[in-house]
C-alpha cells in the first residue's frame, strides 16, 4: 500500500492495489471536506466504508451514499463529492490512474 497522499482540504488518498487494468485507492474525508469538480477518462467505481459522502454528477441529482452502497462514474463524466460526515470510501479505477502511481 502506498503513503497517504493529500488531495484537498481535509481529503486524503492511498493506493491499496495498482494493477495493470485496475487501481483500487481508499480516500479518507474530514467532515465537510469535498473533491471539487472534475471527470477523468476513468471509469470509477466508490464504495463507501464508513460515514456519509455526496456525490454529484453532471445532469444528474445529488446522492448520499452511506456504508455499504457504491456509486458508478462513468468515463469522463463531471462529478464532484463531499462528506456530510467524516467517511472513508474505496475507488476503484479502471485503467489505473497513472497520476497516482508513484513516481520513481
Amino acid at each position: 500500500m502506498s503513503s497517504w497522499v493529500q488531495i484537498a482540504p481535509g481529503v486524503k488518498r492511498r493506493v491499496a492495489v495498482d494493477g495493470e487494468k485496475l487501481m483500487v485507492v481508499e480516500v479518507r474525508f474530514e467532515a465537510g471536506a469535498s473533491v471539487p469538480t472534475h471527470s477523468h477518462i476513468h471509469e470509477q467505481a466508490t464504495h463507501v466504508i464508513e460515514g456519509q459522502l455526496r456525490f454529484r454528477r453532471a445532469e444528474s441529482p445529488d446522492v448520499i451514499l452511506e456504508p455499504g452502497q457504491t456509486m458508478h462514474i462513468p468515463s469522463n463524466v463531471v462529478h464532484s463529492a463531499e462528506a456530510v460526515s467524516a467517511c472513508t470510501v474505496i475507488d476503484i479505477f479502471s485503467p489505473p490512474r497513472e497520476d497516482f502511481r508513484a513516481k520513481t
